[in-house]
């Protein structure tokens, strides 16, 4: 009995010891506090595992919750609900969150779980624009709450602060060819065979999201009984601002098949897919001797997944989607509550609005909107605006960032290049030997401060699939070259973009208008994010400005896997090289 007493209270004097200890390491390390955003409720957190969130509005006294033995992030960005039961840590430098509700761990949730790409791991989180916030919904007559995560990817991580579910970023459709069901299934065969029908009238939604097809309802007349309505064709397009036009036709019987025929009219309706996300303009013709002289386009605007609202003015663009975010002037963040609140007022004020023709001849405003689940679109004279619109209109503008007071610079494509050059192997190591290509579309947009160099910024844009081998060695398998590197090395359909955005400007020298600098930046190529390293000579001119220079890039450093060629003899080399000539004016 005595030895049992002995071991019993060494126990307890252990436990004493560590119970005193982790006191007055609680005494000596204050503890952070962290209010609701309503102000009433109050969690001090004790690292490492001691949370206790009170009532501070002096409603109530003591403690809504406690905990003593959670394992927390010693750094962390935090946030409390309204209602005090959730309090949220979230790990930037690990990119892990962890969610504790009423004292106990809800979520805990790593990158994996997550999503988040392995080329943003050292700083997903932006940090020049709202990217956390935790906002109220409604559920079964009640506020829930949930919080948002904005990633660098673009993407929101949805986390339900109640039940602990995670909603990870849908996927964006991805554009493909064009195409139209019904097709003509005799056209390719037996061209003779389609006749181009007479069109009396037509009709389209002025608006879509990206990935469903669009429906073209055509009215016209048939010659029966002989003739029958044999689908429709997409006429070649000779440049991409083209519209797309619908061809509708009928089969038209063997010359040596007689019949009598008699005009009747009949109504299909085409399905078109492959738009991709913009605006596009769409026509339907008919027979070459019906076909009007004057342009019967219209045009049709593709919307992002998940839109609530689009607004366009000019070179002004503004889209609020259904996860929270707001796009406006090339950034991407989270919308406050309040915000969000006033443009689901101003929406829901809208009243049923018509077309009125000709404002596109002059100033116009371009909205859309969410109608029972389906897009409206409506075009307005910048001075016959109704009301409602003039009211959404000033919301929306709310939403885009101030003014910036650097000089704004536009990349002239036509008077820039961007030069892609491989080793033996490379790129496109399956054809043995080196390659050049030129990018054919880019675009960008560079923010200069005159006076302070190292304040400016630079974003570019590059069209995957607009790679194109120019050299001459490579000329008799220049096809098989670029249908080898869009399907297989930079997989265009899945990564049709290559962005840079720069995140810092370092001056090396300055002589009179010419500057040595770095640029840092995150460099998106292949599905991954890279800070890259870009050295660069920026000469400027009167309202314009070049910027040379040469980098050199690692294919495998973008998930990119060279392949060897003629059975392993050749050897394939992992480093690309790339030269840039970019000239912007203001």
């Amino acid at each position: 009995m005595q030895s049992r007493s002995d071991a019993t209270r060494r126990i307890l004097l252990r436990a004493t010891k560590r119970t005193l200890a982790v006191c007055l390491l609680a005494a000596l390390v204050p503890a952070q506090e962290v209010r609701s955003p309503n102000g009433k409720f109050l969690a001090r957190i004790h690292a490492p595992g001691g949370v206790e969130v009170v009532d501070a509005s002096g409603v109530t006294s003591g403690v809504l919750w406690s905990a003593r033995t959670l394992d927390l992030p010693p750094k962390a960005e935090w946030r409390l609900t309204d209602d005090g039961h959730a309090l949220a840590a979230i790990d930037v430098a690990r990119a892990l969150v962890q969610v504790v509700r009423d004292g106990k761990l809800l979520v805990l949730a790593d990158a994996a779980a997550l999503a988040i790409p392995q080329g943003i791991l050292r700083d997903w989180l932006p940090t020049d624009v709202p990217s956390i916030r935790v906002r109220a919904v409604e559920r079964e007559g009640r506020s829930a709450y949930r919080l948002d995560l904005l990633a660098r990817d673009g993407g929101v991580r949805s986390i339900d602060l109640e039940t602990g579910a995670i909603r990870l970023p849908r996927e964006s459709p991805r554009p493909g060819p064009l195409a139209v069901d019904p097709g003509d299934p005799v056209a390719h065969a037996d061209v003779d065979r389609f006749e181009p029908l007479a069109i009396g009238e037509w009709f389209a939604p002025e608006a879509i999201f990206e990935g469903e097809p669009l429906p073209v309802h055509v009215r016209g007349s048939l010659p029966t009984p002989a003739w029958k309505f044999g689908g429709f064709q997409i006429l070649p397009r000779k440049g991409a601002n083209d519209p797309v036009v619908l061809l509708p036709g009928a089969l038209v019987p063997p010359p040596d098949l007689r019949s009598l025929m008699v005009l009747k009219g009949f109504e299909a309706t085409a399905s078109v897919s492959g738009l991709a996300r913009g605006l596009h303009r769409i026509d339907v013709r008919g027979r070459p001797d019906a076909a009007p002289a004057a342009d019967t386009s219209r045009a049709v605007r593709v919307l992002p997944l998940g839109t609530l609202v689009f607004f366009e003015a000019g070179e002004l663009a503004v889209a609020w989607l259904d996860d929270g975010r707001v796009a406006a002037s090339g950034k991407t963040r989270l919308a406050s509550d309040e915000e969000q609140a006033a443009l689901a007022r101003a929406v829901a004020a809208l009243p049923i609005l018509s077309a009125k023709p000709g404002a596109a001849a002059r100033a116009t405003r371009e909205f859309a909107w969410i109608v029972d689940g389906h897009p409206v679109r409506v075009v307005r004279a910048a001075d016959e605006l109704e009301p409602e619109l003039a009211r959404l209109e000033e919301v929306l503008r709310k939403l885009v960032p101030a003014a910036d007071a650097r000089d704004a610079y536009r990349v002239d494509p036509d008077h820039s290049f961007i030069e892609v050059k491989t080793g033996s192997g490379g790129l496109l190591s399956a054809f043995g030997h080196d390659h050049r290509l030129m990018v054919g579309k880019l675009a960008g947009q560079l923010a200069v401060d005159a006076r302070d160099f190292t304040k400016s910024s630079v974003s570019i844009t590059v069209q995957s699939a607009s790679l194109a081998v120019v050299d001459d060695d490579s000329a008799k398998d220049r096809a098989e070259i670029e249908k080898e590197m869009n399907d297989h090395v930079l997989e265009t359909a899945r990564f049709p973009a290559i962005e840079f955005t720069s995140r810092s400007v370092e001056i090396r020298s300055r002589t009179k208008d010419v500057l040595e600098a770095v640029v840092e930046g995150d460099l998106a190529l292949h599905g991954v994010v890279r800070r890259i390293r870009v050295p660069c000579r920026i000469e400027l001119r009167d309202r314009a400005l070049r910027t040379t220079g040469e980098l050199k890039l690692k294919q495998t450093d973008f998930g990119i896997s060279p392949t060897s060629a003629v059975a392993g003899t050749v050897k394939v080399d992992d480093v690309v090289r790339i030269s840039f000539d970019v000239f912007a004016t203001s």
